[in-house]
């Protein structure tokens, strides 16, 4: 009768503990994506600087929002900005997860 006992009990810690480790997998994946979609967004940016250098503006927002969407969700809204004046450029994004990343960067060359 013991062994019955203790084999319920095994089985009500684990009924408990699962959902706590789910919750706390889950939270840790979020963050892992979080923090892959920053340093892949000022990665991008910082490339996307480089390029507006010698080549039109446009051409490099566009081939940075094309290169971010890869690692987005759908839904995600993305805001990129990129200018070119005579003392270098500046490029920010702004990536709509919550909380929200923004990511601002000055090239100056």
């Amino acid at each position: 009768m013991k062994i019955l006992n203790q084999k319920g009990q095994a089985l009500l810690e684990a009924a408990f503990v699962l959902p706590l480790l789910l919750a706390t997998g889950t939270a840790l994946a979020f963050l892992f994506y979080r923090t892959l979609v920053f340093y892949y967004a000022d990665h991008q940016l910082h490339e996307a600087l480089i390029c507006a250098e010698s080549v039109q503006v446009s051409t490099c927002k566009n081939h940075l929002e094309k290169n971010l969407q890869k690692l987005m969700f759908k839904n995600t809204r993305l805001n990129v900005r990129l200018n070119k004046s005579l003392s270098g450029s500046t490029g920010r994004i702004e990536i709509a997860l919550q909380p929200e990343i923004q990511i601002s960067k000055e090239l100056r060359l």
